[in-house]
């Protein structure tokens, strides 16, 4: 005797609000600080102590702040977002 499964009814769809998309957006920019604050303390870590006389030291501060630029970017990307969807639903409504 085999089991017969139950048919899935498709569940209602949840309405995302405008408190919620409000609340996502704020999240996105305090994650958006958080990483900027976290990426300002890794570039602090890589350039102290200074050994401007080092080229060796010179070329490795570059490559690693070129190697950790990622999160600066997503950051501000983070909390530029909510500006940028509100300009474009406002163009578009």
């Amino acid at each position: 005797m085999k089991k017969q499964k139950q048919e899935r009814l498709p569940k209602k769809p949840i309405e995302i609000t405008d408190s919620i998309e409000n609340l996502s957006f704020s999240l996105l920019q305090l994650l958006g600080y958080i990483l900027l604050i976290f990426s300002l303390i890794d570039y602090l870590a890589i350039l102290i102590p200074p050994r401007l006389t080092e080229p060796a030291w010179e070329f490795q501060a570059i490559g690693q702040m070129v190697d950790h630029v990622w999160s600066i970017l997503l950051g501000l990307t983070f909390i530029f977002l909510t500006r940028w969807i509100r300009i474009i639903d406002k163009n578009l409504g």
